[in-house]
């Protein structure tokens, strides 16, 4: 499955997490910090030397791109290692007989918390 990085999210952590101000960023990235704004904001996307300035700042840092990737399946927007993206995982794997006694289960448990 085709996957691109949310250039928008990864900014937005380096800016935030990892305390780099806009400033510092558009002179490493060599862009205007307006630049910088607009990529946070998602009015524009960085250009191919930017995206490989941000990309060695996350991987210095040890930052995973899986986690900043966007996904045509807005299910695998999550972050990969989650236990929630292994449990969907999983539950698509299962054969038809398995899903139906997955749903018997899960009814059978939603019934007991009433």
């Amino acid at each position: 499955m085709k996957s691109k990085i949310n250039w928008s999210k990864l900014v937005t952590y380096i800016l935030e997490d990892l305390f780099f101000s806009q400033k510092e960023l558009a002179e490493l990235c060599n862009v205007t910090q307006q630049s910088i704004s607009n990529w946070k904001m998602q009015v524009r996307s960085p250009g191919p030397y930017a995206k490989r300035k941000l990309t060695e700042i996350a991987e210095a840092n040890g930052l995973k791109l899986s986690v900043f990737r966007k996904y045509e399946d807005p299910v695998r927007e999550m972050n990969k290692d989650s236990a929630l993206f292994e449990l969907i995982e999983i539950y698509n794997e299962l054969p038809p007989e398995a899903l139906d006694t997955l749903i018997e289960f899960a009814h059978f448990l939603q019934a007991r918390q009433r």
